[in-house]
C-alpha cells in the first residue's frame, strides 16, 4: 500500500503500529460507544488485535488531517468501509471525504458495492441531552431533572457536551448523575454484552476521575463503596437457566 492523497488537507497513511496516537482515540468512552457500543476503553491488546485484523483482512490507513493523525479508515475484503475520527476533529466532513476515496479504492479492486460505517456524526449522539431537557423542563416539582438531563454528559475537563462546561461550572446534580450513569452503564447487562466485573468498573471510574468525571463526586462514590452501600451483587438465574450477573 502507498499513501493516498485526498486533497490538500487530507491524506491516508498505510497502517503501522502507532500506539501513542491511536490508543487515545479508543480510550475515549464516547468514541468506544459510537464504534461498537463498548462502555469501557480499549487496552493495547484489544487495539492491536483490532488493527491486526483490519490490516490482514483488507487495507487499513491512518487519516492525516492538516499534518495530524486524527483517526483511521479501512476497506475490508468483504467491501466494508469503517472510519473512526477522534472527537476533536469530528463534524468537519472528514469521514465523508475519506469514504469517497475508499469508494475509488473499492472500484480499483473491482468491488461492485460497498457498505460504509462512519463514526463521525457526534452531534447526533449529543441530541439526546437537549431532547431530554426539552421533555423534562416543565416539570416544576423537580426542576433538577431537566438540568441533569441536559448536562450529565459534560466532562470535568471541558470536553463533554452539549455546552463544553468544565469543573464546578457543571451543575452539581449533573456531576452526580454522570458518575451514577457511568457506573450503571458498565455494571448492567446490555443487549450487546453482559455486565462488567465490579472491580473492573471501579477501576475505570478511578481512571477517568479528574478528566471525564468530577473527582469530588468520585470520592463520594468510593466512600459509599467503602461503606458497602455500593457493592457487587450475586449472579441470578435467567429464564433460560443461564447464570448472569444481576
Amino acid at each position: 500500500m502507498t499513501e493516498r492523497i485526498i486533497d490538500e488537507e487530507l491524506k491516508l497513511i498505510p497502517y503501522y503500529r502507532n500506539d501513542e496516537d491511536s490508543l487515545p482515540w479508543y480510550q475515549d468512552l464516547d468514541v468506544c460507544k459510537q464504534v461498537d457500543n463498548r462502555d469501557e476503553p480499549y487496552d493495547l491488546d484489544l487495539l492491536h488485535a483490532m488493527y491486526d485484523y483490519l490490516s490482514s483482512h483488507g487495507d487499513c490507513y491512518y487519516i492525516e488531517y492538516k499534518g495530524t493523525l486524527v483517526g483511521d479508515v479501512s476497506l475490508r475484503d468483504n467491501a466494508e468501509v469503517a472510519i473512526v475520527v477522534c472527537k476533536e476533529y469530528q463534524n468537519q466532513h472528514i469521514g465523508r471525504r475519506c469514504v469517497e476515496d475508499m469508494l475509488k479504492l473499492a472500484k480499483e479492486k473491482g468491488m461492485d458495492t460497498v457498505k460504509a460505517n462512519i463514526y463521525e456524526e457526534y452531534d447526533v449522539i449529543k441530541e439526546h441531552t437537549t431532547k431530554g431537557h426539552e421533555v423534562l423542563k416543565d416539570i416544576s416539582a423537580v426542576p433538577e431533572l431537566a438540568v441533569g438531563a441536559l448536562s450529565h454528559h459534560e466532562r470535568h475537563d471541558g470536553k463533554g457536551y452539549p455546552n463544553g462546561l468544565s469543573g464546578n461550572d457543571i451543575p452539581e446534580v449533573a456531576r452526580i448523575i454522570a458518575v451514577a450513569d457511568s457506573f450503571d452503564a458498565m455494571y448492567s447487562d446490555r443487549q450487546y454484552r453482559k455486565q462488567m466485573d465490579f472491580e473492573k468498573v471501579l477501576s475505570i471510574i478511578r481512571e477517568v476521575s479528574g478528566t471525564q468525571l468530577n473527582p469530588e463526586v468520585v470520592d463520594a462514590f468510593f466512600r459509599l463503596v467503602d461503606k458497602g452501600e455500593i457493592r457487587a451483587v450475586e449472579a441470578r438465574e435467567t429464564a433460560g437457566n443461564e447464570s448472569l450477573p444481576d
